[in-house]
């Protein structure tokens, strides 16, 4: 994921936020982020309005996704509320994914060529490997 000073934004094989996490998609396009205030502080608003690709994340077991889910792809369009988190090495952006009663974390780290935190261009990158985490 990309996101540009402009407002402007890329992304490329991220996965659905809460439930639309278990449905095993993963997509890449183009759209637009902004900074906004929500209840529990500052968020970053990601929508994508054009999509470029998808895929299936092949890490999802097969049996623990709704038998509906198997075969959609992923939406046209999509939106997420990134949350922020302050630790040793500066804010990191994540979403919250699965049951809303017991929450997973999925981290966005920033890719090795913009540790150096240019604010022209901040960029995460979430690797298709393993980047999700639980707590």
């Amino acid at each position: 994921m990309t996101l540009q000073a402009d407002g402007t934004a890329v992304v490329a094989h991220l996965d659905g936020e809460d439930f639309d996490f278990d449905r095993g998609w993963r997509m890449s396009g183009t759209g637009t982020w902004q900074l906004i205030n929500g209840d529990s502080g500052q968020l970053v608003s990601l929508s994508v309005t054009e999509r470029t690709s998808w895929e299936e994340r092949h890490d999802t077991e097969q049996d623990l996704r709704a038998p509906e889910a198997v075969e959609q792809p992923a939406p046209e369009t999509y939106a997420w509320s990134l949350r922020m988190e302050r630790g040793d090495k500066g804010l990191r952006l994540f979403f919250l994914f699965g049951d809303p009663d017991i929450r997973s974390y999925h981290y966005l780290d920033k890719s090795p060529d913009t540790e150096s935190g240019s604010p022209a261009s901040p960029s995460a990158a979430a690797s298709p490997s393993a980047v999700a985490s639980r707590r």
